[in-house]
């Protein structure tokens, strides 16, 4: 999936979103042109859509497959924020180093790595803490470390905000704290907005899948930010992995070849 360079619906709630993110160059630009003809050559299906990410896109896609036996489904990506689509169908592999190093996260892996929170409340979290990259503000004041103890305790941020007013509350949560939490909590939800990928697009399974004989595949591109690895999964035998790099070297062997 790609994102095209019109606003999204993120832009249209909120002017500032990705506003400090600095310019890619122009030389990536020009590849994505070239990087989706060579999909086309490899018969690697890919996705737009004008108002929408491509973590979107790509949040959709994976859905579509959810409580089916038949698909594994692993969304590849550079980027962490899609560790929220994580669930029992869905994992994700987060590119480090390009495509030489990579983690594989499940449901567990991720708790693990943010003290106990589930893969849908980073959701909750990322909305009290904000996102510096997308440039989401979040609750100021409100750090990693308190924004996941705060949802580790009250489960989501709907949970938090509905017992703020108690008498009991003030006793759990610091009044330094609890301050902030009121006095920006229109700004608080709004990043929540921000932060969620949306799942429901539009796409059916139909659109995404290939038939090849008595095998049906399931393709996708994941590589939001132009160089990026393709992920083909398949309903019989092992998941094949298919890189960009790969692509690349099969291209030049058929261009070279007599």
């Amino acid at each position: 999936a790609f994102d095209l360079a019109v606003p999204t619906f993120c832009h249209h709630e909120f002017d500032g979103y990705k506003a400090k993110r600095k310019k890619a160059p122009d030389d990536l630009y020009h590849q994505i042109p070239k990087i989706k003809e060579i999909l086309e050559a490899f018969n690697i299906r890919f996705f737009t859509k004008e108002g929408f990410e491509a973590d979107d896109l790509i949040g959709t896609i994976a859905c579509l497959t959810k409580n089916n036996p038949d698909f594994e489904v692993i969304i590849i990506s550079s980027d962490t924020d899609v560790l929220q689509l994580v669930n029992k169908d869905t994992r994700a592999m987060i590119l480090q180093r390009g495509i030489s190093q990579a983690v594989i996260y499940e449901e567990k892996d991720v708790r693990e790595k943010y003290e106990g929170l589930s893969p849908k409340q980073l959701i909750d979290f990322k909305a009290l803490r904000g996102d510096p990259s997308d440039n989401i503000p979040g609750v100021f004041g409100i750090g990693e470390k308190t924004a996941i103890d705060l949802i580790g305790r009250f489960d989501s941020m709907e949970n938090l905000y509905s017992v703020l007013d108690k008498e009991e509350t003030k006793g759990l949560i610091k009044k330094s704290i609890l301050d902030k939490l009121v006095s920006q909590k229109d700004q608080a939800f709004m990043s929540k907005n921000l932060a969620e990928i949306r799942t429901d697009h539009g796409l059916s399974l139909a659109q995404v899948i290939r038939l090849h004989g008595d095998e049906v595949t399931l393709q996708v591109f994941a590589g939001t930010r132009g160089i990026g690895t393709g992920d083909r999964v398949s309903f019989s035998g092992s998941p094949m992995r298919f890189s960009f790099t790969d692509a690349l070297n099969a291209l030049h062997a058929a261009s070279s070849s007599p």
